[in-house]
């Protein structure tokens, strides 16, 4: 999983957003300021950092390959290389081990390579971000572009981070029942249990189905989350 953040300009991120990044990707925040080149390594959970005018690039971790520590947080040197790093969104099969990340082996074949080859060598993984950084030159390289999002001035790696929309479901999208694993698990995020203020109907012979008739049945139980877009569309659906 994993979120790239790219902010150029003097505007400032939605603390939601940011809070959003930091609940699904909550293994390490690593971010080079992009007025200074200078990079630093904070936990997820101090996503306030990123409540600023500065520009920066930051990369919010979520482990698929190698330990969760501070090491493997993004962005890596490219082998000897100090001036130039890199960070990945995606998982690349082959490269890492249970404890080192797939993102800093290939940060490390990169540092053996010309800088002329690094982008025919990453469109091999054409389903994955990258951002290469230059801290000697100021300058960054962002491939896979066609995957990234522009909004509001900034560029986003992932949508996922997006979780505008509160809803509240019951029955089988519940927490722990199955239509819960299959459509909101990794999906959004849990602000906690609720009950409707009014009451209505509530059938539970099969599927349970809620009818429309206010004041009418209980108070129904359910479970209140944030969601994106996509999420809430496939919820309709269901």
């Amino acid at each position: 999983m994993c979120v790239i953040i790219i902010k150029q300009k003097q505007n400032k991120i939605p603390e939601q957003t940011l809070e959003n990044a930091s609940i699904v990707n909550p293994h390490g925040l690593g971010v080079t300021w992009l007025d200074t080149f200078k990079t630093d390594y904070f936990k997820s959970s101090e996503y306030d950092v990123l409540n600023t005018t500065r520009p920066f690039i930051a990369h919010f971790r979520y482990a698929t390959i190698g330990k969760v520590c501070k090491e493997n947080t993004h962005p890596f040197p490219c082998g000897v290389n100090s001036d130039e790093l890199f960070m990945m969104n995606g998982t690349v099969k082959g490269y890492g081990d249970k404890n080192m990340t797939d993102t800093q082996d290939i940060a490390n074949k990169l540092g053996d390579m010309p800088r002329g080859t690094w982008k025919k060598f990453l469109a091999q993984f054409s389903a994955v971000r990258f951002v290469s950084i230059n801290t000697k030159h100021k300058s960054f390289q962002i491939y896979n572009r066609d995957l990234f999002t522009y909004r509001d001035g900034v560029w986003y790696s992932k949508t996922n981070i997006f979780r505008d929309n509160v809803v509240a479901v019951y029955g089988t999208l519940k927490k722990g029942y199955g239509n819960y694993s299959r459509c909101l698990q990794g999906q959004s995020i849990y602000m906690g249990a609720a009950k409707t203020q009014s009451k209505y109907p509530l059938v539970i012979d099969g599927l349970p189905y809620l009818s429309p008739q206010e004041g009418v049945g209980h108070n129904v139980e359910a479970d209140v989350f944030r969601v994106d877009d996509d999420t809430f569309a496939g919820l309709d659906i269901l």
